[in-house]
């Protein structure tokens, strides 16, 4: 077969041709984010920078509690009700999620009022958690702009989807490096994040509205008008869903917050950027692979278990191929990097980068575990590893910090992070794909 031949068919494939549209987004962003890194990082200090490193992780655990906005169970649900042309079904779908978001919007007020108090007790001062708080207002906002993303993706609006998400994001790191420039300080990095959210989320809304005439879903007034008794349905599964969703997101911020307990704040700057070149490998094509493999193997669930199984060991394969051969070349690249751009501050920055590398080839391994467990309606299992994981990793890093230092610690207590999901692999390959469908 010829290989060019091959490569340019697949690229007709619509599953391919989304995949690849995602990823061209994403490697914008990711380019953009790592000149914003270089900027931060520079501009800020390695002092100030780690306060801001800090800071993202405190908001983002705290925040991620209060996380039930069901995003993940919004996409899987409407994505099936839309595939069966079922506009009752779309309707009762929303309405569940902006119930659920509305309660979410509650909670992160709430929490945005004690955050200030908990910082002081958590760091002998309030200014992390003034800092927190408004992390907690740009999440309420962010809370409807991913609603219209979501159902973006669901309809296949790839392109319109990407446009929207990196218009925000390029406009949020361009204003950003600007204002560090003008003499801004982490303030102003955390008002800009703020500001470009709620700039953006008229555009996404009034986005929303013209797509949804044009797909013909249901309106604002239809999906208001659904009983809840019916739009309830979607409700235990959707916080399955998205307490599955919302215990990954525990990672790294979590651990990141938990290390700011013990470690200076500099250290935590290093260990982010660190872990944000490491996962440069990893984000490019793997997340959206992911994400979307969820569909195919809906397809693939007709044709039998033993279907589904050949493609999940055949997307892992050749997601840990691609993975290594770029992990090599980031390994050989990031050293200068790190020397040349962020400065000989960060050094300690090249070590953790590399091991970090080497560990989240693990990664790879994992690919197939989520899309595959909300298909087969066994997330409970991926919560309870979830849960397991970072049991392991607390305990772990409380022996372990008055054992080694802070950088060894940090690497044992990843690596930990990594290798227990492993055991969800191990149970779809040996026991779930050997059931019938």
């Amino acid at each position: 077969m010829n290989p060019a031949r091959y490569i340019l068919g697949l690229r007709k494939l619509p599953f391919v041709r989304d995949v690849l549209t995602i990823q061209a987004g994403s490697m914008v962003l990711m380019a953009a984010g790592f000149v914003s890194s270089i900027a931060f990082a520079r501009l800020l200090g390695v002092e100030k920078y780690g306060l801001y490193a800090v800071v993202v992780a405190f908001a983002g655990t705290f925040s991620a509690f209060f996380n039930i906005g069901q995003g993940q169970s919004l996409y899987v649900f409407f994505s099936e009700a839309y595939g069966k042309k079922d506009r009752h079904a779309q309707a009762a779908v929303l309405s569940n999620f902006i119930t659920v978001a509305s309660v979410n919007v509650v909670l992160l007020v709430i929490l945005a009022t004690v955050l200030p108090r908990l910082s002081h007790y958590l760091y002998g001062s309030p200014e992390i958690g003034k800092y927190a708080r408004i992390l907690c207002f740009f999440q309420i906002s962010e809370i409807w702009n991913s609603m219209t993303l979501i159902i973006l993706q669901s309809l296949r609006r790839i392109r319109l989807k990407v446009f929207l998400e990196q218009a925000a994001n390029l406009s949020y790191l361009g204003l950003a490096v600007i204002a560090l420039l003008l003499g801004g300080k982490i303030w102003t990095l955390l008002l800009t994040q703020l500001a470009v959210s709620f700039f953006f989320l008229p555009i996404s809304l009034i986005t929303l509205r013209i797509v949804a005439r044009k797909h013909g879903l249901p309106g604002i007034r239809e999906t208001l008008r659904v009983p809840f008794r019916e739009s309830s349905q979607y409700l235990v599964q959707g916080l399955v869903i998205t307490a599955d969703k919302t215990i990954g997101n525990f990672f790294p911020q979590g651990l990141f917050f938990l290390f700011s307990l013990f470690v200076p704040a500099s250290f935590i700057g290093i260990a982010k950027i660190g872990v944000q070149l490491a996962n440069v490998p990893r984000s490019i094509l793997l997340p959206q692979a992911g994400d979307l493999s969820t569909a195919a193997f809906g397809k693939m669930m007709a044709e039998g278990t033993q279907v589904v199984r050949k493609n999940a060991a055949k997307l892992i394969k050749h997601a840990l191929a691609f993975h290594a051969v770029l992990s090599l070349g980031a390994a050989i690249a990031f050293s200068p990097i790190i020397i040349w751009f962020y400065g000989a501050e960060y050094w300690d920055a090249i070590p953790m980068t590399l091991w970090l590398l080497l560990i989240l080839l693990v990664n790879s391994l994992c690919i197939a575990n989520s899309p595959i467990l909300r298909l087969y309606r066994r997330t409970e299992l991926s919560i309870i590893i979830g849960l397991l994981n970072w049991v392991f990793m607390i305990v772990a890093m409380l022996i372990l910090i008055h054992i080694f230092p802070p950088p060894v610690t940090f690497l044992l207590t990843y690596f930990i992070g990594q290798m227990t999901p492993l055991l969800v692999t191990f149970y779809i390959f040996t026991r779930l794909l050997r059931k019938p469908a």
